[in-house]
């Protein structure tokens, strides 16, 4: 409940402080969109983490849910933080561009990590399909009729 109420604080924020900065007299800098877009991020994320471990943890033990392996719901969940990271480098991407070179190479690194997590992530789907279209062997030190 807490990661549930955080995230939906945490899109309020970014939708106050946004509509702050539009109001506001003073001239809007890139600093200023910013902040409100890794809010909505950030609290889209855990909203998401939030709902995935209410459906996985909550209502297998309230309602007759299967309690084996859904692959679905590690995949959506997964999806969800894996956009959300790379709105999140973008977004670094964008900032240090405006603000300062140097620094560059940290944003490089963070995309280069993102792109290992998404490999990472198609393999996953790929074994989770196979696993899933793979025929049960049950003549295996079964009995046989």
């Amino acid at each position: 409940g807490g990661l549930l109420f955080f995230g939906i604080f945490a899109v309020l924020y970014g939708l106050y402080t946004f509509g702050n900065y539009i109001i506001s007299p003073e001239p809007m800098s890139m600093d200023a969109v910013f902040k409100p877009i890794i809010a909505l991020t950030l609290g889209l994320a855990v909203y998401d983490l939030g709902k995935t471990i209410f459906e996985q943890e909550v209502l297998p033990k309230t309602q007759h849910v299967s309690e084996t392996f859904n692959a679905k719901t590690l995949l959506n969940f997964s999806v969800s933080i894996i956009i959300a990271l790379l709105i999140e480098a973008l977004l670094v991407v964008f900032k240090i561009s405006i603000h300062n070179y140097k620094d560059l190479p940290y944003a490089s690194s963070f995309i280069a990590a993102l792109a290992f997590l998404l490999l990472v992530f198609a393999v996953f789907i790929f074994l989770v399909r196979k696993s899933e279209s793979a025929p049960l062997d049950t003549h295996e030190g079964g009995l046989d009729s």
